[in-house]
């Protein structure tokens, strides 16, 4: 073999490498979805309610956690079972705790992460889901 059929061969391969890499970049482009996390009520949570004051005194869910945490009853309250509760940690670090069935109960003042299985409270933030669930 000649010194010049092997340099054809190690640039024809070199080629088709090339090829193959940017064939992916561009399939992997093509499929990438965008980043941003979708909005809370796209997926995140199912079962959307909001239950204004006498409401939430007769909802079992809040009579059941209000037993282990008083979360209150003079405010407005909404309850939402989350699906999946990774899009939002980034924003709301102490959706760590929370599992798939898990219930949120947020007032305009805080949210409550409750365990219907359990029937416990996984945690209380200060921070207020109430304003994004409510739109």
């Amino acid at each position: 073999m000649t010194a010049h059929k092997i340099f054809q061969n190690k640039l024809l391969v070199t080629v088709s490498v090339l090829l193959l890499l940017v064939g992916f970049i561009v399939l992997a482009a093509r499929t990438n979805k965008p980043l941003s996390p979708p909005q809370p009520n796209q997926q995140t949570f199912e079962k959307i309610q909001t239950l204004d004051k006498e409401a939430a005194k007769n909802d079992v869910t809040i009579i059941e956690s209000n037993k282990i945490y008083d979360i209150g009853d003079d405010q407005p309250v909404i309850t939402a079972i989350i699906n999946d509760p990774k899009p939002l940690i980034g924003k709301y670090p102490f959706l760590k705790k929370a599992y798939k069935g898990d219930v949120i109960i947020t007032t305009p003042q805080q949210t409550v992460i409750f365990d219907p299985s359990t029937k416990t409270v996984r945690d209380i933030g200060k921070i207020s889901l109430y304003e994004e669930l409510s739109n």
